[in-house]
């Protein structure tokens, strides 16, 4: 018979963590992405995330020998993320596209040679107690809709899709990271929030 936990003699119950919402979605432009480094630029936050999903696509082989199954296994390819924004600014429409933007007049341009930087990507998801959060240090953004309709009477607005697709970084095949943080483990001053504020430059530097 399993041991009561505690001085009242009530067994443990596991911590419930469903996932629910979705939050501080920030975007960090990526200065290197090789098999020897790895480094973010300074975090950009997008504000007002609504609905994200995700779908992960893999590579499955089988290998056949002597009349029988050999071996068999799925192969990582990439994720497609979708994030739908309440708003999107135009200069960080222009960053992620890899368009132009031109800070005199204020004017966002794209162009059919455009190509898309690398970008880290990481958000926050709440549970009872506490937020899971994410980390995929390698996307790139494949396009972003917004559709638009009369306003009429209705409270609606035209929310912005971007469709992400992330790959694993070079320098260790990761395609993601996640971690819990639990409210009440934190002092008053600190956020739950931190980790996904920052990405550590690989490799790491040695402290002489």
């Amino acid at each position: 018979m399993p041991e009561p936990n505690g001085d009242n003699g009530a067994t443990s119950v596991a911590q419930k963590k469903a996932l629910r919402g979705l939050k501080a979605f920030n975007v960090f432009p990526i200065k290197s992405n090789t098999a020897e480094a790895y480094e973010v630029d300074d975090m950009i936050p997008l504000i007002g995330a609504q609905r994200l999903t995700k779908s992960v696509q893999e590579h499955e082989f089988t290998i056949y020998a002597d009349d029988e199954v050999y071996d068999s296994d799925t192969d990582f390819q990439y994720v497609d993320l979708q994030v739908q924004l309440v708003e999107m600014d135009l200069e960080t429409e222009a960053k992620l596209s890899g368009g132009t933007w031109d800070d005199t007049d204020k004017i966002a341009s794209s162009s059919t040679t455009d190509v898309a930087p690398e970008y880290a990507l990481a958000y926050a998801a709440l549970y009872k107690g506490g937020y899971r959060l994410f980390k995929h240090p390698v996307a790139k953004l494949i396009s972003i809709n917004v559709d638009h309709e009369t306003k009429g009477d209705g409270t609606s607005v035209a929310p912005y899709t971007l469709n992400f697709r992330v790959f694993a970084r070079k320098i260790d095949d990761k395609h993601v990271m996640k971690k819990d943080v639990v409210l009440a483990d934190l002092g008053d001053s600190e956020s739950p929030f931190e980790w996904i504020e920052e990405f550590d430059t690989l490799p790491a530097s040695s402290e002489t």
